[in-house]
């Protein structure tokens, strides 16, 4: 029987933004360096990821390609061997945040290797870019969840 996972709301970038974290997710800064412009959490179980980014604002991609141009940034700086993009779309107008004036959302999978393991992963990746133009800034927010995990001593 499925059972929803707890939330948690928690204080991101020093209390500036909160958000919703499945509370089996921990905060990867209690355990090694994270940069300020992101708040990393992650489930030891399933070895999911939650990824949130403030990044200066993409200003050569149009709204209608951000979705994509972030995806494949992800996918190199993970220094995926493969990539595919199944969806990007509009979210949802009702769902938007105050100065939004763009949500894009994503989702893709990639064949990556973790921490530059000799073991490659399929990971499911769900992603949301929200442009801010007020600030200069997008909000970028990644869930990913391995699919299969390559075996080392295979």
């Amino acid at each position: 029987m499925y059972r929803p996972r707890m939330a948690t709301r928690r204080d991101l970038f020093g209390g500036a933004l909160t958000a919703d974290i499945p509370e089996d997710f921990l905060d990867v800064s209690d355990v090694c360096p994270i940069d300020d412009h992101q708040e990393v959490f992650s489930r030891a179980s399933s070895d999911e990821s939650i990824v949130i980014e403030v990044l200066d604002r993409v200003r050569d991609v149009d709204d209608a390609s951000i979705g994509r141009c972030m995806f494949t940034d992800m996918c190199e700086l993970n220094e995926a061997i493969e990539s595919s993009l199944g969806y990007e779309g509009e979210d949802a107008l009702e769902r938007r945040l105050a100065g939004v004036s763009t949500s894009r959302i994503v989702f893709g999978t990639m064949r990556a290797s973790k921490h530059r393991s000799a073991y490659v992963n399929d990971v499911d990746v769900w992603g949301c870019v929200m442009r801010i133009p007020r600030v200069e800034s997008e909000i970028v927010i990644w869930h990913a969840r391995p699919t299969r995990v390559g075996d080392p001593n295979a």
